[in-house]
């Protein structure tokens, strides 16, 4: 039996060892459905009939623990992205698997149109992008912002919140991370200022 607790919720099939057999007898079951990253609790439950000389007699064994495999899990590296002029944005992504990651991500940012009664705030798409990442590295995945996002992202002072959305393949945990879109030129602007104080002293 296991689960996710010692409350073991599920089972695999019967198996059953023949009397009179082995004193040591190796048993094995493939699971499925298990969740990737995740670890389960499972023991073994023995269970003798009944005979006329004695009553039926279960006993369960000792308590032990099994982790899945993190497939495919994107993390990210940071939640603040830069955006150059072209609207272009590099997205740092990490693979925390054993096996390479397939990245499939968007992000996206609210939008309000209208006003009064007619007023909607709604989800705008502003860049989407599939990479490729080696098990167990980093890297910048590149994506471009859509015309809409890149004028609200001018509009707002050069920073714009957005929301970062993996959607995972089968076996891949999904990320929704919030994250900040910012200009090139506003990071560069507080460089600035940190020297200048830097220099007054």
């Amino acid at each position: 039996v296991y689960g996710l607790t010692t409350s073991y919720s599920a089972g695999t099939p019967v198996e059953s060892v023949a009397a009179g057999g082995p004193t040591s007898v190796s048993v094995s079951q493939t699971l499925t459905g298990l969740r990737p990253d995740t670890t389960y609790h499972y023991r073994i439950v023995e269970s003798v009939a009944a005979t006329p000389y004695a009553p039926a007699v279960t006993s369960d064994g000792q308590d032990r623990t099994f982790t899945t495999n993190s497939l495919g899990l994107i993390l990210l590296s940071g939640t603040r992205f830069a955006v150059d002029r072209g609207g272009r944005v590099a997205v740092p992504l990490r693979c925390r698997s054993g096996a390479a990651c397939v990245a499939r991500f968007s992000i996206q940012t609210q939008v309000e149109v209208g006003r009064g009664s007619a007023r909607h705030i709604g989800e705008m798409l502003c860049a989407t992008a599939v990479t490729r990442i080696a098990p167990r590295r980093s890297r910048l995945a590149g994506a471009r912002l859509s015309s809409g996002c890149l004028a609200l992202l001018m509009s707002a002072h050069g920073r714009l919140a957005a929301t970062f959305t993996t959607r995972p393949r089968t076996g891949q945990l999904g990320l929704v991370r919030r994250v900040a879109l910012v200009t090139g030129r506003q990071r560069s602007g507080k460089r600035v200022r940190r020297h200048r104080r830097r220099g007054s002293h």
